[in-house]
């Protein structure tokens, strides 16, 4: 074994010179528990890949080449390389593909090793032969991945690696929220933002999947994710976390968060409030689901919400009458009403107003616009 802390361009070509077989780990500088594995016969590179997460890479990457087949099935801490060629092979399919689907592979992990200035490397000597199915000096192949890593080379000040984690605290979905309404508006030429559904975000980026991961998900190219997301991270609006470890001192630095605001949701739907208290608590609020609209005033002046969520149609009592009891309350009185219900009609909007309700929402609500409704009415509510 070979250790150096050097370049990876530089260690490559001096295991190339003298001519060795095997394979070289690369360490990535930012994130120790990301590791490189590139494989070497004498003066050729025949395959690059990931030494950890090569599911989470393999199904990102196999969904982006648009390959018709199923993934196949990569046991973890056997060679990647030699299961994918005996797999190809146990299928029957055309050798040439398996050679146009390992050098996709190499390039997009040979993108983002050479953007590395100077790292931890090793070399390995290779103990047994694997099957051949590229022939490229390594130089070729490292040319040929250049493109890739000028985009990482500029991404890589922000988020570091296709396998850094992102990761939304509910204190910063506000600042998220706002961002990302200003690259919907700014970003004329490119639809990412209006393609994608907020709803989406504000549920996968507080479970602090990796950029492969994320990807794979909305079926989008990882670079592009992490080039878009960039924005983000140079704002804080979300934390960039390393591949292989718990984000405990993010998660520390919010133990002494303020209590959240709490919203009420008076509706007898399950699915409705599931739907609202998914939204809302991603937000940065606490809901206090109420199906029973029976027993909802003694809820109510319990949770003492800073604003109530009201259904119209509900058994025993609708929403209209459950209103004017609020507002007969020396406790609820001055609590702020948004309807939100499947009702569309003027005349529901006009009674509403008119027994105090502020703002009205029709069902099904988009998660954005439930949102700014309720941040608004709650920021008025604070500067009075």
């Amino acid at each position: 074994m070979l250790t150096k802390h050097t370049a990876p361009f530089q260690f490559l070509e001096e295991i190339a010179r003298k001519k060795l077989s095997g394979y070289i780990f690369v360490t990535d500088p930012k994130d120790k528990s990301i590791v490189w594995k590139i494989y070497l016969n004498r003066e050729k590179l025949y395959y690059a890949t990931s030494a950890n997460g090569q599911k989470e890479r393999l199904a990102c990457l196999w969904q982006q080449q648009q390959i018709n087949l199923p993934l196949p099935k990569i046991s973890s801490g056997q060679c990647e390389y030699k299961q994918l060629c005996s797999w190809w092979i146990s299928k029957k399919l055309p050798e040439s593909s398996l050679r146009k689907v390992i050098i996709n592979l190499t390039q997009e992990a040979l993108g983002q090793v050479i953007s590395f200035e100077s790292t931890q490397v090793a070399f390995y000597p290779e103990t047994e032969r694997n099957p051949l199915f590229i022939d490229y000096y390594w130089q070729e192949l490292w040319e040929i991945s250049e493109h890739l890593n000028h985009y990482w080379h500029k991404i890589r000040p922000n988020i570091h690696s296709a396998f850094a984690r992102l990761y939304l605290h509910e204190k910063k979905v506000p600042l998220f929220f706002n961002l990302w309404k200003q690259q919907d508006r700014q970003v004329k030429n490119d639809t990412f933002f209006r393609d994608q559904k907020l709803s989406f975000w504000l549920m996968y980026l507080p479970k602090r999947y990796s950029i492969y991961q994320l990807a794979a998900e909305i079926k989008v190219n990882p670079l592009h994710l992490a080039h878009q997301f960039q924005i983000f991270t140079k704002q804080k609006a979300i934390h960039v976390l390393p591949y292989g470890r718990n984000p405990n001192n993010i998660i520390e630095q919010y133990q002494a968060t303020p209590i959240r605001p709490t919203i009420a949701c008076i509706d007898d739907s399950k699915t409705v409030q599931k739907q609202v208290k998914m939204t809302l608590e991603t937000a940065g609020y606490s809901v206090v689901s109420i199906l029973d609209p029976s027993q909802s005033l003694k809820a109510v002046v319990q949770a003492k919400p800073v604003l109530i969520l009201l259904d119209i149609n509900m058994p025993n009592i609708d929403g209209y009458q459950l209103c004017q009891m609020l507002r007969k309350s020396r406790q609820l009185k001055d609590i702020p009403i948004i309807m939100l219900t499947g009702r569309n009609t003027a005349i529901d909007k006009i009674r509403s107003k008119m027994i105090g309700v502020v703002d009205y929402l029709t069902k099904p609500c988009n998660p954005n616009k439930l949102i700014e409704t309720v941040d608004r009415t709650v920021k008025s509510q604070m500067v009075v």
